[in-house]
């Protein structure tokens, strides 16, 4: 860059030339250049003025020292770009979008996105979009979670921090050198639960063969008391510990029979006052099976009084994965005041596959029962379990011109379950269609093409 000489009011002045701007977003720095170059050759207009005696100045403000010693550099060079592997952060952030982190040359993009992370002073989207990518490119780049272990350690804004752990929950097992340092945000009452939730959730997935996963999980789960009213304590604090206890039931539910040893510790929690921890404890003793069997009085008991619809369709379908140590205690339930409590039990039992003569006499029984949906879930029960149609006929033709718009849709899916077995009926079915009612009409209808064009179950 040649330095151009010029003279100014008798000042020689020395100034380099602005260097030709190639994007648009230079047009700024270049107008506030020539802002300053014009500002500055006033300044020695009124100094040589002031010099020669202008009436009514301060020569003692300026002086003719300053005209000689001091050589004015006004130079706006070409801004080079940083680079992350040769490209530009402009560059990158049009590529992440585009490459497919299944692609197995999709690694030689690794060594630029860690450039953009460890650069602080990258734009934050980014750097979470470069973690992501890499992350998402799954055994390939796990030679970069030490790296992000380092980058874990030093980050301190709640913002570099989550994109952090969110890459580890998207590594999963193979982020287990991370187990630590997760484990350590996870259980910390100092730091923020978005990011207390993001590290439980990555250590789930990091998953059992870390040995501080399931304590941890057990540790957090424990910490709201069922038998502390949350008026005694913090309200915010209360709220925080019942929805990270939440998360560690979904992640026990997760790790299914590998975290038999919570079992203590989730029973106790299946009876806390919140609905949602309630459910996800009793989610995760379904994922433990006959392990759980202890469990069954409990569940029983909620399938019975819970105010939680979702609490007691969980319960049941727990019972069903238990397996026959929760027979006795369903077939009793089949004959309990309420309706819903009864279709419960049957939904359970057909979970357990049990096929012993005690269901198959209970279920006879309840083909009798004065609610129609129970009658035809009882019926539909008998066909899955003995595939007995004889029995079950009856039920199915009473059932065919039910008022109840549920009972009618119950009759027709089991029928279509049935297939060519339930071919008795088609003369009952044909006389239908002449029904004055056009629900009627419609469900014959629907039944006999479902007899003739068999669906397998």
């Amino acid at each position: 860059m040649k330095p151009i000489f010029v003279q100014l009011a008798g000042c020689p002045i020395i100034l380099f030339p602005i260097h030709k701007f190639q994007k648009r977003r230079d047009i700024i720095n270049q107008i506030f250049s020539k802002f300053i170059l014009i500002f500055l050759l006033v300044i020695l207009f009124l100094n040589q003025n002031i010099a020669e005696g202008v009436p009514g100045t301060s020569s003692f403000f300026f002086s003719h020292s300053f005209r000689f010693s001091h050589v004015i550099f006004f130079s706006q060079g070409e801004i080079q770009a940083k680079r992350f592997d040769n490209r530009t952060l402009e560059d990158w952030q049009g590529m992440i979008k585009r490459i497919d982190p299944s692609l197995t040359d999709s690694v030689q993009y690794i060594p630029g996105l860690l450039q953009i992370i460890k650069d602080s002073s990258a734009p934050n989207k980014t750097r979470a979009q470069a973690a992501y990518l890499i992350a998402r490119m799954g055994k390939k780049a796990k030679h970069t979670v030490p790296i992000f272990i380092q980058l874990l350690n030093q980050e301190k804004g709640s913002d570099s921090l989550f994109w952090i752990l969110k890459s580890f929950e998207i590594f999963g097992k193979d982020a287990l050198l991370a187990g630590e340092p997760v484990q350590k945000i996870a259980i910390s009452d100092q730091i923020k639960l978005p990011l207390r939730k993001a590290g439980v959730e990555a250590l789930i997935k990091i998953g059992p063969e870390y040995s501080g996963t399931i304590p941890t999980l057990i540790k957090i789960l424990s910490a709201p008391s069922p038998d502390v009213s949350p008026k005694t304590q913090s309200e915010i604090k209360y709220s925080e510990k019942v929805e990270l206890a939440t998360q560690a039931a979904q992640g026990i539910g997760y790790s299914g029979v590998n975290a038999s040893a919570t079992f203590p510790f989730v029973l106790r929690q299946a009876e806390h006052p919140n609905e949602l921890l309630r459910m996800e404890c009793v989610n995760a003793i379904a994922s433990m099976g006959s392990r759980a069997e202890p469990a069954v009085p409990l569940l029983l008991a909620l399938i019975s009084n819970d105010k939680s619809p979702a609490v007691r369709d969980a319960a049941g379908k727990a019972l069903g994965k238990i397996g026959s140590p929760s027979i006795p205690g369903l077939i009793s339930l089949l004959d309990d005041s309420s309706v819903e409590t009864r279709i419960q039990a049957l939904e359970a039992i057909k979970l357990t596959r049990t096929k012993s003569k005690t269901v198959r006499e209970k279920l006879l029984k309840k083909l009798e029962d004065k609610e129609p949906l129970v009658r035809i879930k009882s019926a539909s029960l008998i066909w899955v379990l003995f595939r007995d149609s004889v029995p079950i006929l009856p039920v199915l033709i009473d059932e065919i011109t039910n008022k109840n718009r549920d009972v009618r849709s119950a009759t027709v899916q089991l029928i279509s379950r049935m297939g060519k077995s339930a071919s008795d009926l088609v003369p009952l079915l044909e006389i239908l269609l002449e029904d004055s009612r056009p629900h009627v009409r419609m469900t014959a209808k629907k039944a006999i093409t479902v007899i003739q064009k068999p669906v397998k179950e």
